[in-house]
């Protein structure tokens, strides 16, 4: 073999050598790219999987063009088919009517947005499927390119993906929060919040309305309690704040009577409670925040105050009943067990009847000429009523008065009955009474005529005379003249329109 073939031939093994490599290195670069793309298939997968099952999906937005493309099931968010949402317009169309304006401004605040300005408005909307349901979506993006000379937007990239849960949950939380807050403010008690350094963050409308301040939104940082609480209240309950912050216990039971803006001059009574909001268990000891509650109690303790006042009256009224009971039966003197056991029952019934009049005005008194009717209605049972008078101005009696009063006026009418002007057919009764402002007396007279004539004063002062002083004076401070005129007795009475008279009623 000459040296220049075995020079080609070395030449050929060279150039053959190299073409192996080459094939060699072709054959491995198949392969990655068969990896990558495989590894591309199943990235592109993972990401297939995770969109759908996070309901979402990417878009691209072509501006020169005006199309949109995007992942599989893009539509699907829509409750689109697939290819149907092929431009903005159409992208638009699927979007709820209320919400098309405010995802249309989005849409055209992209297309002008400056070189700076890459980042999309986020925009949440509705969209309703074909089974009538509404589903609220987000989407969001960037521009992505842009013409090299001008600046000008060419293409944008985003995603958009269902947050229908969210939505759902934050309407559900608003609404329960309002619903939370009508409670507050319509409740019948006021409330308010403090923190733990006791500033006031928040009051409803029934504390605003008993401290006298308005209703508004608190100033940056709340306010002191000391701008709202009067002095009366404010020590106690910064006290109280304090032993609540440091030992998370409730206090309960503060009371204070004050004056507020809401009522100058007029004294509340309130009773108040602070209860802890307590931390979370990585915050510690004692509370996070006070609960304070307080309660306008003056309408409860003045109601109180009058059943206490009352049930005292009453007490000593079936006292006074009692005794004048023991009285008439000690003192009442009859021929026989019979007439005994009458006179004893009417005189019951006159107390009975004055209990029944001071009921009907729940212990305050009773009319004075309806006293006057009742006491001498028994005594003109069956007979003509023409034979009483009754006449003066209307009159309050006070509790005090109404009892003693009717029982002296019954007294009055047995003996008329007895031996006076009622024991005759002609006789007559008048009962007058006059308001004697000048002297503070209540006058009252009764004066009888018709009956048998009368020699003067009788020997012996009977049951009716010491019913009259016991009365009259001893119990009303009161004064009795008796005149033993022959045509018949006339009794003069003066009270004194303190005891008689039943505060602020009326005397005329």
């Amino acid at each position: 073999m000459t040296p220049g073939m075995e020079r080609d031939l070395a030449e050929s093994r060279a150039h053959l050598a190299e073409v192996s490599a080459a094939n060699a290195a072709l054959r491995r670069s198949n392969a990655e790219l068969e990896a990558s793309r495989a590894a591309l298939a199943e990235s592109e997968a993972r990401l297939r999987v995770a969109l759908e099952a996070a309901r979402m999906a990417n878009w691209e937005w072509d501006f020169v063009g005006d199309r949109v493309w995007g992942s599989p099931g893009r539509e699907a968010l829509y409750g689109r088919p697939p290819g149907s949402l092929r431009t903005p317009a159409e992208v638009l169309a699927a979007v709820h009517p209320e919400d098309r304006a405010l995802a249309a401004g989005t849409v055209a605040r992209a297309k002008a947005r400056s070189l700076s300005e890459d980042e999309f408005d986020a925009v949440e909307f509705r969209v309703v499927h074909p089974d009538g349901s509404a589903r609220w979506l987000r989407s969001q993006g960037r521009v992505t390119a842009r013409n090299a000379a001008t600046g000008e937007a060419l293409r944008a990239a985003g995603v958009t993906f269902d947050v229908t849960a969210r939505r759902t949950a934050e309407i559900a939380a608003v609404r329960a929060l309002a619903e939370l807050r009508a409670v507050y403010d319509t409740a019948p008690v006021g409330l308010a919040l403090l923190d733990r350094e006791g500033t006031l963050l928040s009051l409803n409308a029934r504390l605003a309305a008993m401290l006298g301040v308005p209703l508004a939104a608190p100033p940056a940082g709340g306010w002191a309690l000391a701008e709202v609480l009067p002095a009366a209240v404010l020590g106690k309950v910064r006290a109280a704040h304090r032993r609540v912050v440091e030992t998370g216990d409730a206090v309960t039971g503060i009371d204070a009577t004050c004056e507020t803006a809401a009522a100058p001059g007029d004294r509340r009574c309130w009773t108040a409670s602070l209860q802890p909001i307590l931390a979370e268990p990585d915050d510690g000891d004692g509370a996070r925040a006070v609960s304070l509650m307080v309660e306008d109690v003056t309408d409860r303790r003045r109601e109180e105050a009058k059943r206490d006042l009352l049930a005292r009256e009453v007490d000593h009224r079936a006292r006074n009943a009692l005794s004048l009971v023991q009285a008439a039966v000690r003192m009442t003197r009859a021929e026989d067990v019979p007439a005994f056991a009458r006179a004893i029952e009417d005189r019951i019934a006159a107390v009975a009847r004055a209990q029944t009049l001071l009921k009907g005005r729940h212990g305050s008194g009773a009319d004075l000429r309806r006293v006057v009717e009742g006491a001498l209605a028994v005594f003109t049972q069956g007979g003509p009523r023409a034979r009483l008078h009754v006449e003066g101005p209307r009159v309050s009696l006070s509790a005090a008065a109404v009892q003693p009063l009717s029982m002296a006026l019954h007294e009055l009418a047995t003996n008329a009955m007895k031996y006076g002007a009622l024991s005759a057919a002609e006789g007559e009764v008048s009962i007058a009474w006059t308001l004697d402002g000048p002297s503070g007396l209540l006058r009252l007279r009764w004066a009888e005529a018709g009956g048998p004539p009368l020699a003067g004063a009788p020997e012996r002062r009977g049951f009716g005379s010491r019913v009259l002083e016991a009365t009259m004076r001893d119990q009303l401070d009161g004064r009795v003249e008796r005149d033993w005129r022959r045509r018949g007795l006339v009794c003069d009475v003066a009270l004194p329109l303190a005891r008689a008279v039943a505060m602020g009623a009326p005397e005329s």
